[in-house]
């Protein structure tokens, strides 16, 4: 139980959607998140990816406000593809659609990339979830962009069991915050595109290091057998169903606004690749390396 009420969500995305953060709010979560999964067929990656990078420089070349994060499966299914769009209102929701269906639209006049589209790709589920604050621990210190990976997480709940297992998430934040445990997740629940109800947990990794931090001690002082008996028993009687997973972050197709990008700079800052001098430009100097956040690409 406390492993998977740690943990975070299945997200996935397939092109790309903006990001937005609320500059007014104590914390860095956003309201909504879409969420898009794409199944690539094996072997294809490599061609989705050349194709994102496609999409992202359509995009640049109308320098929208219309950002994005990427991952790819690290569990499961490794043919995943994820794009993770985070809004703060459906009417920005709305407005990035529209960016992407431009996008997409610009593209396909290109028939190199619809045929590289159909033969990569198997299909794609789209999910928008709701911020549900109250059931968050530690979201005033957490931020979405600090993650190399994401500990990822669904929860559906049975019919009818909505408001119990509601108060069991609660009463799960209280235990953590009473014993000062020092873990961190923020919860979503699915509002469109999922099965029943749908709470979505994540928990961002600087490093899969961070799974390795023992709380063994801090969970056996405020889970005692009867406070986990307890839950265990209740979590049987609400849970349908429960899937987690680790998804690695993708900065090279990404398009990540600013707060991402300072959230953690040295991971989403994008490298450029230097060419080797040929014997013709040696004696001219080598060529500078350039570094660029992926938001401005």
């Amino acid at each position: 139980m406390r492993k998977i009420l740690v943990l975070g969500l299945i997200v996935l995305f397939v092109g790309s959607l903006a990001l937005a953060a609320d500059s007014s709010s104590s914390s860095n979560l956003p309201k909504y998140i879409l969420l898009n999964r794409e199944d690539i067929k094996f072997g294809r990656m490599a061609d989705h990816d050349a194709l994102m990078h496609q999409m992202i420089q359509t995009i640049n070349t109308t320098n929208a406000d219309f950002h994005f994060v990427s991952a790819t499966s690290v569990t499961g299914n490794q043919s995943d593809f994820v794009g993770i769009g985070m809004f703060n209102s459906y009417a920005d929701i709305e407005k990035g659609m529209e960016t992407l269906r431009q996008a997409v639209k610009a593209n396909l006049q290109n028939a190199d990339f619809v045929r590289e589209s159909q033969e990569s790709h198997v299909g794609g589920r789209v999910t928008i979830a709701k911020l549900q604050a109250d059931l968050c621990h530690g979201a005033d210190k957490l931020n979405l962009g600090s993650g190399r990976y994401w500990d990822v997480t669904t929860i559906e709940v049975k019919p009818g069991a909505e408001d119990d297992f509601e108060q069991l998430a609660k009463e799960y934040v209280d235990l953590h915050e009473k014993n000062k445990i020092d873990v961190s997740w923020a919860v979503y629940q699915v509002q469109y595109g999922g099965a029943g109800t749908t709470y979505v947990y994540i928990t961002p990794l600087r490093s899969l290091a961070d799974l390795d931090v023992d709380r063994s001690a801090a969970y056996k002082a405020a889970f005692t057998p009867g406070v986990s008996n307890r839950f265990n028993t209740a979590f049987r009687q609400q849970v349908a169903e429960v899937k987690s997973m680790l998804l690695a972050m993708r900065p090279d197709i990404s398009r990540p606004e600013q707060s991402i990008v300072a959230a953690n700079p040295e991971f989403w800052t994008v490298k450029e690749a230097v060419a080797t001098p040929t014997p013709a430009t040696k004696s001219k100097g080598k060529k500078k390396t350039l570094v660029e956040p992926a938001a401005l690409k």
